[in-house]
């Protein structure tokens, strides 16, 4: 494989970021940042369950298993998994919140 043709981030769990960080390509985030959060919207942000953000987060679709303290604005689908909490307003195309997950916020759909 070789890495200069791979478009994806991935920040591994024990790390962590202070700062705003701007992200290319699929991204997955197992770790803590503390800072706001912009990805492309043609590509996805997954919030893995032992992820932990405190910030704002921009996006096209985003996949929360872990903890998003803060807001978030998705050009697509928002979806909160079972493992997933969420404190913050969404704003997005699309909100979809399974059972147990946890939910306090503030959200409205955008217009297609």
């Amino acid at each position: 494989m070789d890495l200069r043709d791979q478009n994806f981030t991935f920040v591994g769990i024990g790390s962590v970021i202070k700062g705003d960080i701007v992200l290319a390509g699929p991204s997955h985030i197992c770790s803590t940042i503390e800072g706001d959060i912009q990805i492309d919207k043609k590509h996805q942000l997954t919030i893995e369950p032992q992820g932990n953000v405190k910030g704002r987060i921009r996006c096209g679709d985003l996949n929360i298993y872990g903890v998003v303290c803060g807001d978030i604005t998705a050009q697509g689908k928002v979806k909160v998994f079972p493992t997933g909490t969420v404190k913050g307003q969404i704003v997005a195309k699309n909100i979809n919140i399974a059972p147990g997950a946890k939910v306090n916020m503030q959200g409205h759909t955008l217009e297609s």
